[in-house]
């Protein structure tokens, strides 16, 4: 029996509606996301001789430096260095950093003042870092990721063939017991699958700083982060999204190629972050915008659509099969995808997860409007 009564006009509108906006979303992961599957890194032909700079931007971080600094220092490739830029830490990193030079030699150090006057956020370390660079490639990681092997380098670099200045990393969260992470896990995968299948498909619109690689020249030749250097945020994706195209842009997802996070513990700590990082897509391009937009509409749409038909009526059967059509193909999909990402697991799980996001992101997509944008 229904909770309210309508008339069976109305009831064919919504069931349209729902019916709509499953097949939006099932178009999505068909002619998009399922382009990750099809993914090879076979085409590409190692070549190690291409010199490298790995930049690492550092505030007080210094746990990590010294868990995580000796897996980058150590990869096996001939050529790189590293350089490591200690953004006003008072911590004891410079201390750290001083001790560690003098052990290796393909390791520099930029110290910033902490009581400098400069625009907020991580991009003004990072410019010094690329400057500071002696070599064009550069690869990009946070203090808190470590390399999961030690041809990480080999891996991404790779993906430089002739006319690529970009390569679109991939870097999952640690595993830990608990929802929290099982949801940040599931989230990074999600996000993953969209911004690499989009760049498959010609459309990069994203990357990540934890694992991103590109050319110091089109840093320079762009004018770094000017573009956007009012938003804290966004010194991956904001770039990304103002200097990659369908040709210059390669994707690197080669198991060698992950670097893995530390994700936080406390869902305080993660909530602040998701609210900046969200708050930047309000600066994307007006057309990632709409396609971007036009799938999230559909997926927040389809949920609400199914909790008011399921109230409204009484021929749940209709209810069942177009939410049981649209789960299972992108299930499956996801599945696929994630298996491609190294995390089977979190794809069979996909059916409680989806339910998941749709709540966290009517929650969190209306508080991220109103963040303000000037920290990090």
């Amino acid at each position: 029996m229904a909770f309210f009564a309508i008339s069976d006009e109305v009831l064919l509108v919504l069931y349209s509606c729902l019916a709509f906006f499953a097949l939006v979303q099932v178009f999505y992961y068909l002619f998009y996301f399922l382009t990750l599957k099809n993914y090879s890194s076979k085409e590409f032909v190692d070549d190690s001789s291409k010199p490298l700079t790995i930049v690492i931007c550092s505030k007080n971080n210094i746990d990590f430096l010294k868990k995580n600094l000796d897996k980058v220092l150590e990869q096996d490739y001939p050529d790189f260095e590293v350089v490591v830029v200690n953004d006003g830490s008072w911590d004891g990193t410079k201390m750290f950093l001083d001790h560690k030079v003098m052990d290796h030699s393909n390791l520099r150090t930029v110290h910033l003042d902490k009581d400098r006057n400069h625009t907020v956020g991580k991009k003004f370390a990072l410019t010094m870092g690329i400057k500071a660079a002696k070599n064009n490639l550069l690869l990009l990681m946070d203090a808190d990721c470590a390399p999961v092997s030690k041809d990480w380098i080999k891996s991404m670099t790779s993906q430089f063939v002739e006319g690529k200045d970009i390569v679109l990393g991939f870097s999952p969260y640690k595993r830990y017991f608990g929802l929290l992470n099982l949801f940040i896990r599931y989230e990074t995968l999600y996000v993953g699958m969209h911004y690499l299948s989009f760049a498959m498909k010609g459309k990069p619109y994203m990357g990540v700083g934890r694992n991103l690689a590109y050319k110091k020249s089109l840093f320079l030749e762009n004018k770094g982060f000017a573009k956007h250097i009012n938003v804290a945020a966004g010194d991956d994706d904001l770039f990304v999204q103002a200097v990659a195209n369908k040709k210059n842009t390669a994707i690197c997802i080669d198991p060698d190629s992950f670097t893995l996070s530390d994700p936080h513990r406390k869902i305080g700590d993660w909530w602040n972050q998701k609210k900046r990082h969200l708050s930047v897509g309000t600066e994307y391009k007006s057309s990632t915008k709409a396609i971007l937009g036009f799938y999230n509409v559909s997926f927040i749409l389809f949920y609400l659509l199914l909790l008011a038909t399921f109230l409204l009526s009484v021929k749940l059967e209709w209810i069942l099969l177009i939410y049981g059509v649209r789960t299972l193909i992108l299930w499956v999909v996801s599945v696929l995808c994630f298996t491609k990402l190294k995390d089977t697991f979190m794809g069979i799980v996909f059916p409680i997860l989806d339910v998941l996001y749709f709540l966290y992101y009517i929650i969190l997509g209306p508080v991220s409007m109103f963040k303000n944008k000037s920290t990090w």
